[in-house]
């Protein structure tokens, strides 16, 4: 998914936040999460985590949700997963199979390994998350005319969105060409 226009999982609201947010270059994600009710918080944790998005009442937020991110990662890395985890609030939160899978009871739980591959869902999921995510940081009105103005060039594509190298890579190739 790269337009959010058409995906009937979003609401109007939302929908205009998304759009504005992907008018400009260099938006504020942390600013964009706020808007949608969102509160994040950057923790220490384990060294394989990114993020996690939960349910929270007790957070303060406007919609009980709130993101955590690795404190110890990267900006871009921090900035895509909290992008990613937007992905997760606006498009899965109703879902019944992803509204009962505290992530939190996942990360706790003594018996379940990390590195335990995730089922089929769990990779369509985060599939659609990451492409969201991309989407989001990375709109394909201004990466494609950044892409023409850098001449391709990676390092510079992913230091102007404030993404890693991959990320950019994985962006070029998702997009059609115009």
């Amino acid at each position: 998914m790269t337009s959010f226009h058409a995906d009937p999982r979003i609401d109007d609201r939302t929908r205009l936040l998304l759009r504005g947010f992907c008018e400009t270059l260099g938006e504020d994600i942390l600013r964009l999460a706020r808007d949608l009710g969102l509160k994040v918080f950057e923790e220490d944790l384990l060294p394989y985590e990114s993020g996690f998005l939960e349910y929270a009442p007790t957070c303060g937020s406007a919609s009980n949700f709130r993101i955590v991110v690795n404190r110890h990662q990267s900006i871009e890395r921090r900035r895509f997963s909290v992008a990613h985890e937007i992905a997760h609030f606006v498009l899965h939160r109703d879902r019944s199979d992803f509204a009962f899978r505290s992530e939190t009871r996942h990360r706790t739980n003594k018996d379940l390994d990390p590195f335990v591959y995730l089922d089929q869902c769990d990779k369509h999921l985060e599939a659609e998350a990451n492409k969201f995510a991309s989407a989001l940081l990375m709109p394909p009105n201004l990466f494609r005319s950044a892409n023409i103005r850098l001449e391709g060039d990676v390092d510079r594509l992913a230091k102007l969105f404030v993404v890693s190298r991959e990320v950019a890579r994985r962006r070029l190739s998702e997009l059609p060409p115009s």
